[in-house]
């Protein structure tokens, strides 16, 4: 698997008054067949966390996609007590199984992702994935 960067990840921004979302990052998105996905387990968010900007995408780091419960669980306790950021489980189904994604975020800015992917890694989980949503 190849290292990204947050920063190589991102799509290029729509030109100022323009709206557009940003195009696809070559993530695989799910059919419109599938449920939407629906959050489990939320940390709450400290005041000093940035929220979703309409029109701007949001960053976030996905550590994992876990079929059992516990380990998402056991994951998502752990980066919370590591304060990395918002910590939320969302379920999907993905192949016709449900899975639970972990992720954290949204991230204040390329930076910021860049460093706690690092931190990410360091505690000994899997380097994450970038999502833009």
């Amino acid at each position: 698997m190849t290292e990204v960067s947050a920063a190589e990840a991102l799509p290029p921004l729509a030109a100022a008054g323009q709206g557009a979302r940003p195009a696809s990052t070559g993530s695989v998105a799910a059919p419109a067949s599938q449920a939407p996905a629906r959050p489990v387990v939320a940390a709450a968010v400290p005041a000093t966390q940035p929220t979703a900007v309409p029109g701007k995408p949001s960053i976030y780091l996905q550590v994992g996609a876990f079929s059992d419960a516990a380990n998402a669980s056991r994951v998502a306790d752990q980066l919370n007590r590591a304060g990395l950021g918002p910590v939320s489980v969302i379920e999907t189904s993905l192949g016709g199984r449900t899975v639970k994604r972990v992720r954290v975020g949204p991230l204040a800015d390329v930076d910021t992702a860049d460093r706690v992917t690092d931190q990410i890694a360091k505690m000994g989980l899997p380097r994450p994935q970038v999502a833009v949503d």
